[in-house]
């Protein structure tokens, strides 16, 4: 059975035209692609990057526990379950490491409206003592 990149969920004919351009062409070079590669593709910005890469990483274990005897499938569930351990502990460092700089971000942004503020109190204060 061939898979392409529309069969991973999320990906249409844009989005896997639009990789192929890049040189991402099967769902294995989007799963070890970097998630800056993939977001660097129009149609892509870093959270569907990162789930696009994600998806893919399923989709072939996925693929890949289809195979072999009830042995093989017993030990591919233990796995994953480790897995997911692992999986959840990525997603919370990730989304830790995003809010620190979405907090870091806002506030630059509130020194450069205290800044203004302040400019606007003085330009107050000299109209204020001129009358």
């Amino acid at each position: 059975m061939t898979t392409t990149l529309l069969d991973v969920p999320g990906i249409g004919a844009d989005r896997a035209e639009a990789l192929a351009e890049m040189g991402i062409r099967s769902i294995e070079d989007l799963a070890s692609a970097t998630v800056a590669d993939i977001a660097a593709v129009p149609g892509f910005g870093p959270v569907s990057a990162r789930r696009s890469r994600q998806t893919a990483r399923e989709f072939l274990l996925s693929q890949a526990g289809r195979g072999g005897d009830e042995a093989g499938k017993e030990g591919t569930k233990e796995g994953s379950r480790a897995d997911k351990g692992k999986k959840e502990k990525k997603r919370k460092k990730e989304k830790k490491r995003d809010r620190k700089r979405r907090d870091e971000s806002k506030g630059k942004k509130s020194k450069k409206r205290d800044k203004k503020r302040k400019k606007k109190e003085k330009k107050k204060k000299r109209k204020g003592k001129g009358s």
